[in-house]
This record gives C-alpha cells, structure tokens and sequence, in this order.
C-alpha cells in the first residue's frame, strides 16, 4: 500500500493518529522502502551504541521529529534545527536504545506534574 498523494502527507497522518491507525503508515510501502534505505545507508548500525563504542546491528529507525508531533517530516531523512543546522531526522537503533530514548521522552513529557519532593 502507498501512501495517498491527493492530500499533504501530514494530513493523512493527523487522519491515521486521529483513528488510531498510525500502524498503516508504518506498513505503507513508502515508510518500508525509506526505513530499508536509511539501514543501509548506516549499515545496519545503531547510532546510540555506535557513539558509546559498541557495535550493535539497528533493528527499527527512529524517527528524531516524533511524527505524533510533525507529521510533515514523518518521510524526511532531514530536518532543520533551531540554529539553522541540518539534522537527520531519521535515525538506525537497535530496540533496547530505542526503547531507552522513548521512555526518556516520555519522563520528559511529563515533567509538568506535580511532584513533592519534601522528605517528612
């Protein structure tokens, strides 16, 4: 299956989230042919592990740009950071630094509840 392109891919993917059917994204032929590029192009190593010295083989690409959160950039091996600097935005992981930066994210998110840190 690929991906509509009579509507801005954004669109479809606010559409897919809203339904909660995201997953078709992730198993449209557009998503599976990018992912497998961009394994190749890293040759199959994960990034994270690769920056602590460790040779790890990637099992998913993690997207830098949650697309929940920019869905434009959801097929985009690039992105712009706030200083102007080319980023990628889609990144080779293996499933325990993926499952890492995931929970990470969202002890970020969360930041914003009340926590009382008195010791009694």
């Amino acid at each position: 299956m690929r991906i509509p392109t009579d509507i801005p891919l954004s669109t479809y993917i606010r559409q897919l989230i809203a339904e909660n059917k995201i997953v078709k994204f992730y198993l449209s032929e557009d998503w599976i042919e990018l992912k497998t590029s961009v394994l190749e192009f890293f040759h199959y190593e994960c990034q994270e592990c690769l920056k602590q010295g460790r040779y790890t083989k990637a099992d998913c690409v993690h997207h830098c740009n949650e697309v929940r959160h920019r869905p434009d950039l959801a097929l985009s091996r690039y992105y712009t950071d706030d200083k102007g600097q080319t980023q990628y935005n889609l990144i080779p992981l293996c499933n325990t630094c993926h499952n890492l930066i995931h929970e990470k994210l969202i002890k970020w998110q969360r930041k914003d509840k009340f926590t009382n840190e008195e010791k009694w």
